[in-house]
């Protein structure tokens, strides 16, 4: 069940084929961005995606087991405009759905944008 918005459309489930090449090429941009290496752990089952204008401009991904690691990643042309956020209560809802009521949210800590990201959504750095 996927949500939409004004901007665009998270899709939770039923992840294709094109969707998955989608976000490792996204995840590329974004690693090449930041001279990082995301590590989006990119399964059917553990991951949802945000399109706007039918591009793929964000991923995320819930990876472990019992504490659920959670990596976002949004392409640079499109941060800071809510689409990580929203990607991240996507992936809350599905941690309390599976019965974990929180997730570590995975960051390098040489992404200065994700550990902005990491502090606006009240989380802090470990």
């Amino acid at each position: 069940m996927g949500s939409s918005g004004a901007r665009g459309e998270i899709k939770d489930r039923g992840i294709s084929d094109e969707d998955l090449s989608a976000a490792r090429a996204l995840a590329a941009v974004c690693n090449a961005y930041e001279g990082l290496d995301l590590p989006l752990h990119l399964e059917r089952s553990n991951q949802c995606v945000y399109y706007e204008d039918r591009a793929l401009i964000g991923a995320a991904t819930l990876q472990g087991q019992p504490e659920v690691e959670v990596n976002i990643a949004v392409h640079p042309d499109h941060r800071r405009r809510g689409i990580g956020r929203r990607l991240l209560e996507v992936v809350q809802a599905e941690c309390r759905r599976r019965g974990r009521p929180s997730c570590l949210l995975v960051c390098d800590a040489a992404s200065t944008s994700g550990l902005g990201f990491v502090v606006a959504m009240s989380g802090r750095h470990r």
